[in-house]
């Protein structure tokens, strides 16, 4: 899958590359703030239900599409 996705990178031009790596990047900065809060506020027992991995996964999920369309839009 890594192999795939950095056969896919190398294949986009120039502009989409970037756009692709700077949401990349959105999603990794955010998805390490949020798992790290996330995983804080179970540990303290803050929230009433255990921090699961899919919680994080939706997060991601949803960070990089936002990150592409805002990047898609603003060199359109």
């Amino acid at each position: 899958m890594i192999l795939s996705n950095r056969k896919h990178l190398n294949s986009q031009d120039p502009l989409q590359r970037k756009i692709s790596m700077d949401a990349m990047a959105i999603t990794l900065g955010i998805t390490l703030i949020v798992g790290i809060s996330y995983s804080m506020l179970d540990i303290t027992n803050l929230v009433s239900f255990d921090a699961e991995i899919s919680h994080l996964v939706f997060v991601m999920g949803i960070t990089y599409l936002i990150a592409m369309l805002i990047g898609n839009a603003r060199y359109k």
